[in-house]
């Protein structure tokens, strides 16, 4: 292929150039003609140094250049000339230096440092979950963004940070108070202390370029050319600047997406002032009507109109199409579904900000057996790594409350009528004989886990698919690099397994359809693409200190990141060849459309339809784990019986009730399900100093004791010294409202007919213990402690209900009772040391009315249980486990 008359003019410059390319016009290809035309002027190879900035955008340089000599270049000439991402460019010249070993530590460890950071540090009163899920990830992300501007712990002047803290957080417009703000961005600096004490003269790979630009000595390149120099950060560019005779630039700030990598059109300014700006303009990728309708949208929404409007002036192409379309719906799957139905012979782009909405979009097309490859993670990718974790945790731990769950997995050597039966014998009798498979325990060796991938594991996820056994593999080298890393523990490899960054090979496979991020269909052409943007993320606390730390040291990014969003606009809107479908929601859709550029279609299709319905029957994949376990007859014998054991054991479950209390009043039939008829009881765990479920546990035994005098608040020490402290100030408040207030009785029993309560004619008990009852001089007083860390009014529903039992059983006016809800160590989401006292009295709300609506419906279950099971199968969970249960409900 030859150069077009554009891109010779532009190879043709002997001054520093940068290329400012749109899309689809041949950034690469361009490049590739320059040091072609290098090569031909006798330029030695190794004086020619390409940069850019993944090993595919690697191996494609290498592909253009080799691909457009026509074959007058020997293969043996390009294989010398120096390609590199910026990664391995500093690595390669540290190592060959001696300055490093050679070991770079990935995001994995920095991601288990920061949580362990997290706990050691008492940061937060969140859910430990959470915390792995969506606080650490973000708070790795900004601690390697931070450091891409070269500010490490020791230059963070905290009396600066917490100065631009009060500058830029507003208590109006967040959940958190400023308190709560300044403590984070000062644990914040700690956790990132923690982690670079971890590293044991280890290097990240942020490290390794700041070493870089230290340590480099070596000569300057007479010929430097870099690709996608848009996505420069501040360290590359200084590494640039320092390296170079000639330089060569590519790119294009329309298209600067990765911010939150540190990349910055700053950068790309600075460079224009020094190198000769020229335009790529013909586009050989998008009809025109594409690219009138991505120019127009850009200039209608850019805060700098004047200066893109020179760069898109002569943005074109030789080719013609329908208009871009946009198409509003509640239901955007099943126009992504009709498209693809309607043209299995185009290569079709699903493109995404997010990876979970990839999720829920491969949720969707799994339901339909649509083909595709994604380019992160799918649906079936959180099942299968949960499903793992569950089993390997049964297999590995010692308490019967790891093990029960596991059972049900689809690893497990037993059926799940057998986990169901497992399940209710040790509910029952506290013991149970265990599957050999399960007796190791912690005795477990790395030699046994290897075994037990090996034979079970992975046998079954090659059965279930590519992405199971993907997600088998990635956690099997999970396990491997927790264990030659760090200290083993039980909670610390799962931990490890929860919180690692999803590494995907991609995938060499051709289909007809792609799921992808924008930020991974770069580089990318789709026949038809279908877009679903979102609106913009709200700000979250961690940007706020992120923030906070660059204007303490001096850089000011808002500029440049407040049309990150558009870019991510242009960038998809121009992935499109023939055809491009935009799918707005309702608030977003307007911004969408351009006058004469675009249609637009409304929709009706009810949001409901794009709901995805299980009807797969999983007996098959129960009798290959009991044939993989080498129970070949009790896999025969299920897949010869019929499944209707489940709905027997619902049956029985109601009719075998004698009483309810206030915990089994639980509405969402999955988790009613979990909770009373399998008894597998919640394993959250909270990260702040154990003030969890634990915590509450063991403050009720405490107060009970203190106020019945069998010991003293000095007796305890810690956070339940300091509820305990609460409890009795608490007290002390309400003698001053209640005259004549004297302790009665701690954990009052209830016991009544529940048709005293309610509409009902059979013969249930209402059961349940009052935390504390006293008496005054007008009346009685019950009382409910709580732990939790905010107040809610669910708990006010639950002593509405003691109160109307409390009256019948005692023979008491209703109107002699009051109740209140003492909230003993109320803290808020980021620790602060906040451990407050909060009565709330019940007031005047009518809560028995809430009680008693959902007490009715566990009623309307217990009297007809089929109505539960359609409840059940209403619904739509992505567990394994329910998708099972449902399977064995449904009626085909």
């Amino acid at each position: 292929m030859e150069p077009t008359a554009e891109q010779k003019k532009i190879i043709d410059l002997d001054e520093d150039t940068i290329v400012i390319a749109n899309p689809g016009t041949g950034k690469t290809t361009t490049l590739a003609f320059k040091v072609i035309k290098l090569l031909k002027e006798n330029v030695e190879p190794e004086d020619i140094l390409c940069i850019t900035y993944t090993e595919k955008a690697k191996r494609e340089m290498y592909e253009a250049i080799r691909d457009n000599t026509n074959g007058e270049i020997l293969e043996s000439v390009l294989l010398r000339i120096n390609i590199h991402t910026f990664h391995s460019f500093a690595y390669h010249y540290l190592l060959d230096g001696g300055q490093i070993s050679g070991n770079v530590i990935g995001n994995n460890i920095l991601r288990y440092a920061i949580l362990q950071s997290f706990e050691k540090n008492n940061v937060f009163n969140y859910q430990r979950s959470y915390l792995i899920d969506d606080i650490v990830p973000k708070v790795e992300n900004a601690i390697r963004y931070i450091k891409n501007f070269g500010i490490t712990p020791e230059k963070i002047d905290l009396a600066k940070l917490e100065a631009e803290v009060q500058n830029l957080h507003d208590e109006t417009k967040s959940t958190y108070s400023m308190e709560e703000m300044i403590t984070f961005s000062k644990k914040f600096v700690d956790v990132y202390k923690d982690y670079e004490g971890t590293k044991n003269e280890q290097i990240d790979y942020a490290d390794m370029l700041l070493m870089f630009t230290e340590k480099y000595s070596g000569r300057k390149y007479k010929h430097v050319l870099v690709d996608e120099m848009q996505d420069m950060n501040e360290i590359e560019a200084s590494i640039v600047k320092n390296i170079y005779e000639n330089l060569f630039l590519v790119g294009d700030s329309k298209q600067a997406i990765f911010g939150f990598q540190g990349g910055s059109i700053k950068n790309f300014a600075d460079f224009t002032k020094i190198c000769k700006p020229m335009y790529l303009s013909e586009n050989k990728r998008s009809t025109q009507e594409i690219l009138d309708y991505a120019k127009d949208f850009f200039l209608a929404n850019t805060l700098y109109p004047t200066q893109y409007e020179k760069e898109l002036k002569d943005f074109r192409s030789r080719e013609s199409g329908p208009k871009p379309e946009i198409f509003v719906t509640e239901a955007p799957y099943v126009k992504i579904l009709d498209v693809i139905n309607q043209n299995r012979d185009k290569k079709i782009g699903v493109v995404t900000r997010t990876n979970y909405s990839i999720i829920e979009i491969s949720k969707f097309l799994d339901a339909y057996d649509v083909k595709y490859i994604s380019t992160s993670a799918q649906a079936t990718t959180a099942q299968a790594r949960e499903e793992i974790s569950k089993f390997l945790k049964g297999i590995i731990s010692d308490d019967m409350k790891d093990k029960i769950p596991a059972f049900f997995t689809y690893f497990s050597p037993n059926s799940i009528e057998k986990a169901f039966s497992l399940s209710e014998e040790y509910r029952k009798t506290k013991s149970i004989t265990l599957h050999p498979i399960y007796q190791a325990g912690s005795k477990l060796t790395k030699a046994d886990l290897d075994q037990l991938f090996n034979n079970v594991i992975m046998p079954i996820c090659v059965a279930r698919g590519p992405e199971w056994l993907s997600t088998a593999h990635s956690v099997k080298n999970q396990i491997d690099e927790y264990l030659s890393l760090i200290t083993p523990s039980l909670t610390g490899l799962f931990d490890f397994i929860s919180i690692v960054e999803e590494s995907r090979v991609e995938s060499n496979v051709d289909s007809q359809v792609t799921l992808t991020t924008v930020h991974k269909a770069k580089g990318r052409s789709f026949d038809i693409v279908l877009y679903l943007p979102t609106s913009k993320k709200r700000t979250s606390f961690v940007d706020t200190t992120v923030t906070a730390i660059l204007h303490a040291n001096g850089f000011d990014v808002e500029d440049e990141l407040i049309e990150e969003g558009l870019r991510v606009d242009f960038v998809s809107l121009t992935r499109a060849k023939e055809r491009l479908i935009v799918l707005p929601n309702d608030s977003n859709s307007g911004g969408y459309q351009i006058d004469n550029r675009s249609t637009v279609t409304i929709d009706n299709t009810d949001k409901k339809e794009q709901e995805v319905q299980v009807s797969t029957d999983f007996r098959l994949s129960e009798a290959y784990s009991l044939f993989v376990a080498g129970d070949v007859q009790e896999a025969q014998a299920l897949l010869s019986g019929t499944d209707d054991w489940l709905e027997q054991k619902i049956h029985a479950y109601f009719a075998n009730l004698d009483h309810l209390s206030h915990s089994a009043i639980i509405t969402d039939p999955y988790l009613f399900f979990k909770r009373r008829i399998l008894g597998m009881q919640s394993s959250a765990k909270f990260a702040g100093g154990g003030l969890g479920r634990e915590f509450g546990i063991a403050f009720h035994p405490a107060i009970k004791k203190v106020l019945d005098n069998d010991a003293k608040v000095d007796d305890y020490d810690g956070n339940l010294k300091k509820a305990l402290e609460n409890a009795m100030k608490g007290i002390t408040e309400l003698e001053q409202k209640f005259p004549g207030l004297k302790f009665d009785k701690a954990e009052k029993e209830v016991n009544i007919d529940l048709s005293s309560i309610t509409d009902y004619t059979g013969d249930l008990k209402f059961t349940g213990k009052i935390d504390a009852v006293f008496k005054h001089d007008a009346g009685t007083l019950l009382v409910d402690w709580k732990t939790d860390k905010k107040a809610t009014s669910e708990h006010k529903q639950q002593l509405a209900a003691y109160k109307k039992a409390y009256s019948i059983q005692e023979k008491i006016p209703e109107d002699e009772i009051q109740t209140c809800v003492v909230y003993v160590s109320l803290r808020g989401s980021i620790n602060t040391g906040k451990f407050d006292l909060f009565v709330d009295h019940a007031g005047n709300h009518n809560f028995f009315r809430t009680f008693e609506g959902h007490l009715k419906k566990i009623l309307e279950w217990i009297d007809n249980p089929n109505k539960f099971i359609e409840a059940f199968t209403a619904m739509n969970e992505i567990e394994p486990l329910f998708e099972i249960l449902k399977s064995k409900l449904v009626k085909t």
